[in-house]
């Protein structure tokens, strides 16, 4: 794993690049970390705020300092004080029986529709 942390020096790039490598120490994930501080390399990867965080070729963060859950989930761990509790999915809402036929529906007026003007040329 390659990560990144793109800006010029200032102290919130600093944090950035402190807090990557804590979370690295903490996992123990094996990963390089490489400060980019040369303005043309960090517009070629299309971020034009800093601090940023790139891992693997992929833009993750910019113009501020991650939380250390977003660093933790972007190396596929998950933060151990905060125990994972999944969104639960929403219920779907029932469909009138208007919305269930509404083809039937669209259908039907195209046939009144045709009817209509045969009918009116007769």
């Amino acid at each position: 794993m390659h990560i990144k942390v793109l800006g010029p020096g200032c102290p919130k790039c600093c944090e950035a690049e402190r807090l990557m490598q804590s979370v690295l120490d903490e996992t123990g994930a094996q990963a390089t970390i490489e400060k980019v501080t040369d303005f043309e390399q960090i517009a070629k990867l299309g971020v034009f705020s800093t601090p940023a965080v790139v891992i693997d070729g992929t833009v993750k963060c910019v113009g501020k300092v991650p939380s250390k859950k977003e660093a933790l989930a972007w190396l596929g761990h998950q933060d151990s004080t905060t125990p994972h509790n999944p969104p639960r999915p929403k219920k779907a809402k029932k469909l009138s029986f208007l919305d269930k036929h509404l083809t039937l529906w669209i259908f039907l007026s195209m046939v009144i529709g045709v009817m209509a003007a045969y009918l009116s040329h007769l």
